[in-house]
Formats: structure tokens, sequence, C-alpha cells
């Protein structure tokens, strides 16, 4: 399956402030997996603690990598921490929280064109074109009737996605009825991708990204960041494209500054077994392990 991929309008001068680390028991990396996770320098020692004291993974070769992210600001969507690292979670996390944002976009236009008076009908027409744009739609009168429709220059099918009675014409009316049908037709493709990541069974992962890159592509995101309250506080990112990475440097840590941050943020973790974790880590701060 082919997925659009959003432009990187990203310019060499705007590297500033789009520092981040990344925190591995693998050394060598020259390329990050979409849906990898960037952070602080502190989150990314906590990441290294959490990796080979909670997960015990093997063998303990911790590795700070030094990256920057090729972004702007707009290719950055902010969402909710969703609680997972998988990508079928940041999907879902995303598609729930546009739902919101339309939801609350529709409610706010609602509230505009009943303070507009006799312009009301000009600026929901300016509204519902701005609407329709974004998702690559069109509107034809037929009689009666006022079809919608996306549009694809390169296809010769059209297909239709909402039909309202146009007994009585108004840009406001087709605007709400518009975005109601727009708000339907995404709960159900939510759904669809459910079903469809239910079946896929371990290629699950693949299968959301995609998804994702089919959602994002509309919008020119290319990355979530959200607030880490679990590694340590404050904003992490989840970039979903390889190429929006560059690595400046990578080096060991010290063993000392991995245990004294993992264990001030441990509890955050929840590991399964504390005592077991903690063990671990006094070891490798003593060179035991």
């Amino acid at each position: 399956m082919s997925s659009p991929i959003a432009a990187n309008s990203k310019k060499p001068d705007q590297d500033e402030g789009y520092i981040v680390y990344h925190g591995s028991l693998t050394r060598g990396i020259t390329s990050f997996n979409p849906g990898s996770h960037f952070g602080t320098f502190k989150q990314a020692l906590v990441c290294i603690g959490a990796h080979a004291f909670i997960d015990g993974e093997l063998p303990i070769l911790p590795t700070l990598y030094k990256c920057r992210l090729k972004l702007k600001k707009n290719n950055i969507y902010r969402i909710v921490d969703w609680g997972s690292p998988n990508l079928q979670a940041a999907l879902m996390a995303y598609l729930n929280q546009m739902a919101k944002s339309d939801l609350e976009k529709k409610n706010g236009y609602i509230d505009k064109l009943q303070k507009s008076g006799d312009s009301s009908e000009t600026i929901a027409f300016k509204l519902l074109n701005k609407e329709m744009l974004h998702r690559g739609h069109r509107s034809l009168p037929c009689g009666n009737e006022l079809n919608f429709f996306e549009w694809e220059p390169s296809s010769e099918n059209i297909n239709i996605i909402l039909t309202i009675n146009w007994d009585t014409p108004t840009h406001q009316s087709a605007l709400i009825a518009y975005l109601n049908q727009v708000a339907l037709n995404d709960r159900k493709k939510k759904s669809k991708y459910l079903r469809d990541l239910q079946s896929a069974g371990t290629g699950s992962e693949i299968l959301s990204l995609e998804f994702l890159y089919t959602e994002i592509a509309q919008r020119g995101h290319r990355a979530f960041s959200y607030h880490n309250k679990v590694e340590s506080i404050g904003k992490s990112v989840m970039a979903l494209y390889s190429e929006d990475v560059e690595i400046l440097e990578s080096w060991e840590p010290c063993r000392k500054e991995i245990f004294k941050v993992f264990s001030k943020n441990i509890q955050r973790l929840r590991p399964p077994n504390l005592e077991s974790a903690m063990q671990k880590a006094v070891q490798f701060k003593d060179g035991i392990i």
C-alpha cells in the first residue's frame, strides 16, 4: 500500500531550538526508525535505564544520541501523551484529538455566524470553501440538491460524500451539514482502521504507520510533540519520518549519571518489580554488570 508523504519544508537556518536526545542500548545507529521518540537529555538517560534495568535488554551498551529535528513548527503537532510508545496508540490519539479539534472549530463557526448578522451568508460561504479546499472537496448544485464530492484531477470517477436538500439554499446550512458529514465519515474511517489493525496481527505497527502517513499528509504534520510525565517531565517528540532526524554526535554517558537520573525518576516508570530494577541499577553504577 502506498501512502502520501508530507513535504518537508525545513530550511537549514531554522534548526535552533530543535536539538533533542535519544537514549539507547544500541551503538552505531545511523538512522532512526519512523516513530522513534526523542526528548531532553534527562529523558534520554531515563530511557537507557528503563531498557537496561526494567526491560532487561542485553548487552548494556548505553549510548546517547544528540540529534537535530529538521522540521518547522507547523510540521509538529502537539497531542496529549497517549501512554504508549506504539504507533497504533499514536494513530488513535491523533484521530481522537483531530475529531475534538474539528468539533471545537465547528462550534466556533456557529458562534461566529450567530454574531455576524447580515454578513453571515458571506462568512459562511468563505468558511465552507476553506473547509472544502482543506480536504480536497468540491460542491455542485443539481436541481434542488447540493452535492459534495471528492475531487481528484487525475481520476474520472466522482465519489459523492454528501447530498443535501437545496430547496431553500443557504451557505450556513450547507456549511453545518458538510461539517457534520465529514465528522461522520471520519468516525467510520477510524472504525475501519481499527478493524484492519485487529486483523493485521503482528503487522499492525507497519499498517498503523501507513494509516498515520495518510492522515498527517493531509495536514502537513510530520511529528508529534507531547508533555512527557513518565521518563522525566518535559516535552518529547515522536518523529514519523527518518529523514527528519539528523544525528549530530553520540557518546557513552557516565554510569553514575545514568544511575542518578534513573533512580530519581523510577517511580514514574512504575516497574513491575521496583526492588529488582533498583538492584540492577546499583550493580550497573558499581561496575558489577
